[in-house]
C-alpha cells in the first residue's frame, strides 16, 4: 500500500459511493475513475515527479487506505487510494485523499483530492509538460 493504515477498505462490490466509510470511498474512487480513463492519464511522460510532494499524514488521528478494482485485471500492479480522516463528534469526516497507480517502479499521482474538490470532474489528460510530471523535459 502507498501508505501504512490500520483501516483498509475490503473491496465494496454493493457499497454505495461516498466519504463515510473505506468501502464508501473505494466505490466513489472507482466511480470518478474508470479504469479506461486511469489507463489513459497513465503515461510515461505522466509518471509522478518525486520533487512533487504527495499528500502528507503526519500528525493525522486516522488514516484509510483501500484499492480499486480488486476484481478486475487493470495492467497495473495496483490502483490505491489513501485519505486523512478527522474524527468527529459522531462520525469520522475524510478531509483529504489520495489516488495513485503502480506499474513496477512507476508511480502516477492520478489525483489529490477533497469532498469539495470532487464537486469537478478529473482531468484524465493534463499536460504532460507539468513540471509535476517526469516527462515535462
Amino acid at each position: 500500500m502507498l501508505v501504512q493504515s490500520e483501516i483498509v477498505a475490503k473491496y465494496p462490490p454493493n457499497a454505495k459511493p461516498g466519504f463515510n466509510s473505506p468501502e464508501e470511498v473505494t466505490a466513489f474512487l472507482e466511480k470518478r475513475w474508470p479504469l479506461a480513463d486511469i489507463r489513459r492519464y497513465a503515461i510515461p511522460e505522466r509518471r509522478h515527479n518525486d520533487e512533487y510532494q504527495n499528500l502528507v499524514t503526519t500528525g493525522t488521528p486516522e488514516i484509510w487506505a483501500g484499492r480499486l478494482y480488486c476484481d478486475k485485471s487493470t495492467g497495473f500492479d495496483s490502483v490505491e487510494w489513501y485519505a486523512t480522516i478527522e474524527i468527529g463528534h459522531t462520525k469520522h469526516l475524510l478531509k483529504e485523499f489520495s489516488l495513485g497507480a503502480i506499474r513496477g517502479k512507476d508511480f502516477w499521482l492520478l489525483e489529490i483530492g477533497n469532498p469539495t474538490s470532487v464537486q469537478l470532474p478529473p482531468t484524465f489528460e493534463p499536460d504532460f509538460q507539468k513540471p509535476y510530471f517526469v516527462g515535462h523535459k
